[in-house]
């Protein structure tokens, strides 16, 4: 299916929502400062019951330039957008979580009139990761840089469910983990605890919060799940997922000392972050040289890892017994055009034994960029 938003050098993403519509949103072409949503049915024709015949435009403030990072359905069919404002020299000064209803429109109930701002830092850089938790609030993590000090830090950010901070998380609705550590990958177990995924000097990590945000202890060691680093390498996580029986996916890079490329992995963890042995005996189970984009686990334990291929700018997907074997060899998705990196590619569950792909492509003669999503039957 391809999508004609949003122009520009700005990329759209999707989402699904709880009735398994899909939701495309992006920047509108020419604007920093409309966001154009595109909503379809299951099938993926156009959503008449959306906007003007399933398409929306949302008007936000045009005093600033806005950059699109997540789009999380709520389960009432609404979506919130989720990104950053920046003035005219290109410094960005905070986060803006959007809130559009079921029929397209801009929902004045959430927030400050469909808009709730959040400033945790004097310069903000981007949005990591966004969720839904199970109570139906938003939990986003997002980097910046305090000043003078001169720190980069992490801010897990939260929302009621009206829009607004949630004031029993953190300060005002703001709380800040580790410094000097890249997290990119978030996830929300069913009982409220956090995971977070990345890395510091060089060392791949997974680590545990409870609900508050606080050090949950009862995760790998002291809070922290190190993987192991082969030798000479270095590791980065990426994503992550959940299983069913709570059981945690890690998706993320290996890179040799010895030259630039980058390879995936996946390995899983017990749901208290020791090393699952039952997959690829404990240790990182290491795919194709491409760097890793997204991870799903579905009922029966299997693992679908997506990765990009930089080589031929093409998304690939690789599927995973529950014990770590290859199941199915490497598919190249077979979208037209040159795939760009941002953003990076998304896998989503959708209808039952499906999965969406999307991926911007631009056209080497045009220019134009699209939006391309492809459902794949698992």
């Amino acid at each position: 299916m391809e999508v004609s938003l949003p122009g520009g050098n700005y990329g759209a993403l999707i989402a699904v929502t709880p009735s398994r519509r899909i939701i495309a949103a992006g920047l509108s072409p020419g604007s920093s400062h409309s966001i154009t949503l595109v909503r379809f049915d299951q099938r993926g024709a156009l959503d008449p019951t959306f906007g003007v015949e399933g398409v929306a435009v949302i008007e936000l403030s045009d005093a600033l330039e806005h950059m699109l990072y997540h789009c999380v359905a709520l389960p009432d069919e609404r979506v919130v957008l989720i990104g950053t404002r920046k003035v005219s020299n290109m410094i960005a000064q905070d986060y803006f979580f959007s809130c559009v209803g079921a029929d397209g429109a801009l929902d004045g109930s959430f927030g400050s009139g469909g808009t709730t701002i959040i400033a945790p830092y004097n310069r903000v850089f981007h949005v990591f990761s966004a969720t839904l938790q199970s109570d139906g609030k938003v939990l986003a993590h997002g980097e910046g840089v305090q000043w003078p000090e001169g720190y980069t830090a992490n801010a897990l950010m939260r929302l009621d469910h009206d829009g607004r901070p949630d004031p029993t998380f953190g300060e005002d609705g703001v709380h800040f983990v580790e410094r000097g550590l890249r997290l990119p990958a978030l996830v929300v177990r069913p009982d409220g605890r956090i995971l977070m995924g990345g890395w510091s000097d060089s060392h791949a990590q997974v680590r545990g919060y409870d609900a508050a945000g606080q050090t949950d202890v009862s995760f790998g060691d002291g809070g922290v799940a190190d993987l192991p680093v082969p030798g000479g390498e270095s590791m980065t996580t990426e994503s992550l997922a959940l299983q069913a029986d709570g059981r945690v996916i890690v998706q993320g890079q290996i890179s040799p000392s010895d030259n630039d490329k980058r390879r995936s992995f996946v390995m899983k963890l017990r749901p208290h972050g020791e090393r699952d042995h039952t997959f690829n005996r404990g240790e990182p189970l290491a795919l194709s040289w491409t760097p890793g984009r997204a991870v799903l686990a579905d009922a029966a334990g299997r693992v679908f890892a997506l990765a990009r291929d930089e080589y031929v700018d093409r998304a690939q997907l690789t599927v995973l017994t529950p014990d770590g074997f290859v199941e199915q060899p490497v598919f190249t998705l077979p979208f037209p055009g040159v795939e760009y990196h941002f953003p990076a590619n998304q896998l989503l569950e959708h209808l039952p034994g499906t999965l969406l792909v999307n991926a911007q492509v631009i056209d080497p003669d045009t220019q134009v960029h699209r939006l391309m999503i492809a459902r794949l039957l698992i």
